[in-house]
C-alpha cells in the first residue's frame, strides 16, 4: 500500500469527495494523467464550484434583507 503524505484532517475529506481510489491515484501515487479519476474529480469539483457559486451570489441579497429586516422591494 502506498504511503499517505498528505495529513490525514485534510485526505479523509478529499477521499469522500472523490473516492479512496482515485484519492490513491490522484494524491498518492501523484498520478494526476490518469484519465478516468481525473476526469472524475474535474466533474467533481466543477459541480462544487457551481453549487458554491450560486450561493455567493446570493449572499448580498441576503445581507439586505438582514439589515432592513423587511423584504419589501424584492
Amino acid at each position: 500500500m502506498t504511503e499517505h503524505w498528505l495529513p490525514e484532517i485534510l485526505r479523509s475529506p478529499l477521499a469522500a469527495f472523490i473516492g479512496e481510489e482515485c484519492t490513491v491515484t490522484l494524491v498518492d501515487q501523484l498520478n494526476i494523467f490518469e484519465p478516468a479519476c481525473l476526469r472524475y474529480a474535474l466533474s467533481k469539483g466543477l459541480g462544487l464550484g457551481i453549487v458554491l457559486g450560486g450561493c455567493v451570489v446570493k449572499l448580498p441579497q441576503l445581507f439586505k434583507i438582514l439589515k432592513s429586516k423587511s423584504v419589501a422591494g424584492i
